[in-house]
Protein backbone atom coordinates (compact mmCIF):
# COMPACT_ATOMS: atom_id res chain seq x y z
CA UNK A 1 0.00 0.00 0.00
CA UNK A 2 1.47 3.33 -0.99
CA UNK A 3 0.93 6.54 0.86
CA UNK A 4 0.53 9.59 -1.28
CA UNK A 5 1.62 12.76 0.44
CA UNK A 6 -0.23 15.81 -0.78
CA UNK A 7 2.38 18.49 -1.16
CA UNK A 8 1.17 22.02 -0.76
CA UNK A 9 0.96 23.88 -4.04
CA UNK A 10 3.37 26.78 -4.38
CA UNK A 11 2.14 30.35 -4.79
CA UNK A 12 4.43 33.29 -5.53
CA UNK A 13 2.94 36.62 -4.43
CA UNK A 14 4.56 39.45 -6.40
CA UNK A 15 3.28 42.70 -4.89
CA UNK A 16 5.02 45.90 -3.80
CA UNK A 17 2.27 47.11 -1.43
CA UNK A 18 3.55 45.91 1.96
CA UNK A 19 0.14 46.32 3.63
CA UNK A 20 -1.52 44.08 1.05
CA UNK A 21 1.34 41.57 1.27
CA UNK A 22 0.89 41.32 5.05
CA UNK A 23 -2.83 40.56 4.70
CA UNK A 24 -2.45 38.09 1.85
CA UNK A 25 0.54 36.36 3.42
CA UNK A 26 -1.56 35.41 6.46
CA UNK A 27 -4.36 33.85 4.43
CA UNK A 28 -2.25 32.21 1.73
CA UNK A 29 0.17 30.51 4.15
CA UNK A 30 -2.70 28.42 5.49
CA UNK A 31 -3.08 26.44 2.26
CA UNK A 32 0.01 27.09 0.16
CA UNK A 33 3.77 27.12 0.28
CA UNK A 34 4.29 30.84 -0.22
CA UNK A 35 7.05 32.84 -1.86
CA UNK A 36 7.16 36.64 -1.76
CA UNK A 37 8.58 39.13 -4.22
CA UNK A 38 8.45 42.92 -4.07
CA UNK A 39 9.75 43.98 -7.50
CA UNK A 40 9.79 42.79 -11.08
CA UNK A 41 13.41 41.68 -11.33
CA UNK A 42 13.12 39.66 -8.11
CA UNK A 43 9.90 38.10 -9.40
CA UNK A 44 11.54 36.66 -12.52
CA UNK A 45 14.35 35.22 -10.41
CA UNK A 46 11.86 33.69 -7.94
CA UNK A 47 9.81 32.09 -10.74
CA UNK A 48 12.94 30.26 -11.88
CA UNK A 49 14.13 29.26 -8.40
CA UNK A 50 10.88 28.72 -6.44
CA UNK A 51 9.00 27.11 -9.37
CA UNK A 52 5.51 28.18 -8.26
CA UNK A 53 2.27 26.61 -9.44
CA UNK A 54 0.58 30.02 -9.37
CA UNK A 55 2.00 33.55 -9.58
CA UNK A 56 -0.19 36.32 -8.17
CA UNK A 57 1.32 39.28 -9.97
CA UNK A 58 0.70 42.99 -9.48
CA UNK A 59 0.89 44.93 -12.75
CA UNK A 60 2.44 48.08 -11.24
CA UNK A 61 5.79 46.82 -9.91
CA UNK A 62 9.17 48.54 -9.51
CA UNK A 63 11.89 47.80 -12.11
CA UNK A 64 9.70 45.72 -14.41
CA UNK A 65 5.92 45.84 -14.71
CA UNK A 66 3.65 42.83 -14.40
CA UNK A 67 2.72 42.68 -18.09
CA UNK A 68 6.39 42.40 -19.10
CA UNK A 69 7.00 39.84 -16.34
CA UNK A 70 4.03 37.81 -17.57
CA UNK A 71 5.33 37.90 -21.16
CA UNK A 72 8.82 36.91 -20.02
CA UNK A 73 7.53 33.96 -17.98
CA UNK A 74 5.55 32.68 -20.97
CA UNK A 75 8.51 33.19 -23.29
CA UNK A 76 10.85 31.33 -20.92
CA UNK A 77 8.41 28.44 -20.41
CA UNK A 78 7.39 27.96 -24.04
CA UNK A 79 4.20 25.92 -24.27
CA UNK A 80 4.31 24.95 -20.59
CA UNK A 81 1.18 26.31 -18.92
CA UNK A 82 2.89 26.48 -15.50
CA UNK A 83 2.95 28.60 -13.62
CA UNK A 84 -0.59 29.85 -13.84
CA UNK A 85 -0.62 33.66 -13.64
CA UNK A 86 -3.22 35.83 -11.91
CA UNK A 87 -2.73 39.54 -12.54
CA UNK A 88 -3.72 42.09 -9.90
CA UNK A 89 -4.41 45.63 -11.03
CA UNK A 90 -6.10 48.88 -10.15
CA UNK A 91 -6.73 49.21 -13.90
CA UNK A 92 -10.32 48.10 -14.30
CA UNK A 93 -11.20 48.62 -17.96
CA UNK A 94 -11.98 45.75 -20.30
CA UNK A 95 -9.06 46.88 -22.48
CA UNK A 96 -6.69 46.53 -19.50
CA UNK A 97 -8.02 43.03 -18.78
CA UNK A 98 -7.57 42.04 -22.43
CA UNK A 99 -3.98 43.36 -22.39
CA UNK A 100 -3.27 41.19 -19.35
CA UNK A 101 -4.72 38.07 -20.94
CA UNK A 102 -2.86 38.82 -24.19
CA UNK A 103 0.39 39.07 -22.18
CA UNK A 104 -0.17 35.48 -21.04
CA UNK A 105 -2.16 35.80 -17.82
CA UNK A 106 -4.68 33.09 -16.98
CA UNK A 107 -6.86 35.42 -14.91
CA UNK A 108 -7.16 39.10 -14.02
CA UNK A 109 -8.64 40.66 -10.89
CA UNK A 110 -9.01 44.35 -10.14
CA UNK A 111 -8.20 46.16 -6.90
CA UNK A 112 -9.90 46.55 -4.59
CA UNK A 113 -11.03 42.94 -4.41
CA UNK A 114 -12.63 40.67 -1.84
CA UNK A 115 -10.15 38.28 -0.25
CA UNK A 116 -12.49 35.31 -0.68
CA UNK A 117 -12.82 36.08 -4.42
CA UNK A 118 -9.05 36.18 -4.78
CA UNK A 119 -8.62 32.93 -2.83
CA UNK A 120 -11.20 31.14 -5.00
CA UNK A 121 -9.40 32.23 -8.16
CA UNK A 122 -6.04 31.11 -6.78
CA UNK A 123 -7.56 27.76 -5.72
CA UNK A 124 -9.04 27.25 -9.19
CA UNK A 125 -5.74 28.05 -10.90
CA UNK A 126 -3.75 25.82 -8.54
CA UNK A 127 -6.05 22.87 -9.30
CA UNK A 128 -6.07 23.34 -13.03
Amino acid sequence: MSHIVNKKKKVLLAEDDQGLVTILEKVLKKNYELGLSYDGAQTLKMVREFEPDVVVLDIMMPYLDGLHICQQIRQDRGQNDRPKILLLSARATEQDRQLGIAAGADDYITKPFRIDDLLKRIDDLAKG
